[in-house]
């Protein structure tokens, strides 16, 4: 990332569209290795994701939520509060508020076009925690925001997942860290059990997540400035 870079790297599209980085997801080792991750989660992980997946009714076996059931998936990346890492990224920052109103009048917009009848659920990843309330707060009434099942508490300083290098974690104990890698992983997987998964922002903690859905021939949007476009038409636009 070229902190002089004149284009700012906010949206989804700026990363993998405007620098052509789409591809990789559709490299058949990347999903071969996120498909066998998925597969192979530890007891602590599972304990964070088996209770989000029995709210969209995931089938191991088939990899797909339940019959009846289109699952939107979305993840929002605000810095995590890393005073030290994140604000030094000033071409990743986003109108936080913006981006929210903006994806989810584009589920909307995507169920409604698409003449989808099935019951409508949503995960929201965020390291904002008043991102999963607004939705909950604003989706129509008739959709079901999906609640975690285990929450372990945050600590009052430090983050849970920092930078390479940073040491904003240092203030952790163990079994914080522990809790807090297990909570990170299944929110990771769980954006990639989708049917549709939204990116509004560029984040390196989706890539799996990408991966995963693409692996398992699900639509993937990333924003741009004018709206949401599809992964398999990201080679044909332009920024």
């Amino acid at each position: 990332y070229d902190e002089n870079c004149k284009h700012s790297f906010g949206t989804s599209f700026d990363m993998y569209g405007f620098q052509g980085m789409s591809g990789m997801f559709d490299i058949p080792l990347i999903q071969h290795v996120t498909t066998s991750l998925h597969k192979s989660l530890s007891p602590l992980v599972l304990s964070y994701l088996q209770p989000l997946r029995k709210q969209y009714k995931f089938n191991e076996a088939t990899s797909s939520s339940g019959d009846g059931i289109t699952h939107l998936c979305v993840h929002f990346r605000e810095g995590n509060g890393e005073s030290g890492d994140w604000q030094k990224l000033k071409g990743r920052h986003i109108d936080f508020q913006s981006f929210l109103n903006f994806t989810m009048s584009t589920m909307i917009d995507f169920v409604s076009l698409s003449g989808i009848r099935d019951k409508i659920t949503i995960f929201v990843a965020s390291d904002n925690a008043n991102a999963r309330p607004w939705f909950q707060k604003h989706v129509p009434k008739e959709w079901n925001v999906i609640i975690p099942g285990k929450e372990f508490p945050k600590p009052e300083a430090g983050v849970w997942i920092s930078n390479h290098g940073s040491n904003t974690s240092d203030v952790l104990s163990h079994e914080q860290k522990d809790e807090a890698m297990a909570d990170a992983i299944s929110d990771m997987f769980a954006l990639g059990e989708c049917d549709v998964l939204f990116i509004p922002s560029y984040s390196s903690f989706t890539f799996p997540s990408i991966a995963l859905a693409r692996a398992r021939k699900k639509l993937v949007y990333f924003r741009r400035n004018q709206g949401y476009i599809e992964y398999s038409m990201l080679r044909f636009m332009k920024p």
